[in-house]
């Protein structure tokens, strides 16, 4: 048996180890898939690239130790609301992409259980900017900056939309 041979047998034997240890720990069911993809993400490499895990030699306790905060639960879409006219700030640019390309109106996504819980919990997104909004205060974010506020009408509206689920306490200057 070669080297490479012993240390492909050893990573999954260890990687199998950590799984179901994580898989108890968390109370979700993780793939080998879902935890090479996290040890990429954790160690810095490509996602692409689970075939150089083996040559990092860790034991299922280095794994779990790296992977013990992270998060295996996809974020659940609890609403996506469509608007034939923009709310967005002024002026704010549109990523244009070869798959989708909108004329008018926008998307707004939100999830159910998002891995960032800024600006609120829960709160939007709209992917065609990069903005999202906070669903307490109307208040636009750019990259934790902030890009003002919607109106007061209009956040009531986006929150009309939304069933279901408990949104943050409305700002009192919408009240």
């Amino acid at each position: 048996m070669d080297d490479l041979e012993k240390k492909l047998i050893s990573y999954i034997k260890e990687m199998n180890i950590a799984k179901d240890t994580l898989s108890q720990l968390k109370s979700v069911e993780i793939s080998s898939m879902d935890l090479q993809l996290a040890l990429c993400e954790k160690l810095g490499i490509g996602s692409m690239e689970p075939v150089d895990l083996p040559d990092k030699e860790l034991s299922s306790d280095q794994m779990i130790e790296l992977l013990l905060e992270y998060n295996f639960t996809k974020p659940k879409i609890i609403a996506q609301i469509e608007f034939e006219d923009s709310i967005l700030p002024e002026g704010t640019p549109i990523l244009l992409t070869e798959q989708r390309v909108k004329v008018k109106g926008e998307v707004w996504v939100i999830y159910k259980n998002d891995a960032d819980s800024f600006p609120s919990t829960p709160h939007a997104h709209n992917y065609e900017s990069g903005i999202s909004l906070h669903l307490g205060t109307g208040e636009f974010f750019n990259k934790r900056k902030s890009k003002g506020f919607l109106a007061c009408n209009k956040l009531i509206l986006v929150r009309d939309r939304i069933k279901g689920y408990e949104l943050p306490a409305l700002d009192e200057r919408c009240t």
